[in-house]
């Protein structure tokens, strides 16, 4: 019998009273802002587990510009797998339903690692000559500005 820690989190979650959806290795996630007398703001996240790795100079920034292009209409694109931590805002115009031109940020997200590497003599990140990853994730806040929304990004440690 298999049993998945991710499942079984949500499960324990949501039996004390939370609303927790387990998602695939891939997938977008949409938050949706709106107050009373104003119009509503959808933000779209695109989110991948990650994949490759061990891009020692890059770090791997250049995927920014192939998730840009692959996910046109995301506002915040989340990586993982490789152990870097980067955020890398890109602006970007857009054309919106109304005909107006609008300038905004997506903002490109590598969420570091929770994993300590050991003494650094030994071990497969060190056989495999590894760079330290650098420890923690983001915090991502929704504010209202005036009449608008803007994310705010700020390092979690």
């Amino acid at each position: 019998m298999m049993v998945s820690p991710i499942d079984r989190v949500a499960q324990i979650l949501n039996a004390a009273g939370g609303h927790v959806e387990v998602g695939g290795y891939a997938g977008w996630l949409v938050v949706q802002a709106h107050r009373s007398g104003s119009a509503r703001r959808r933000f779209n996240v695109h989110y991948h587990h990650g994949y490759g790795g061990g891009a020692k100079r890059s770090k791997g920034i250049l995927g920014a510009d192939i998730d840009q292009k692959d996910f046109p209409d995301a506002d915040i694109i989340v990586r993982g797998h490789d152990h870097q931590k980067w955020h890398l805002p890109i602006t970007v115009d857009r054309i919106t339903n109304q005909m107006k031109l609008e300038q905004r940020t997506v903002h490109h997200l590598r969420l570091g690692s929770y994993k300590k590497l050991g003494d650094r003599y030994a071990g497969w990140a060190t056989e495999k000559n590894f760079s330290t990853p650098r420890l923690g994730g983001w915090w991502g806040c929704l504010e209202e500005r005036r009449d608008d929304y803007v994310w705010t990004i700020r390092e979690a440690t």
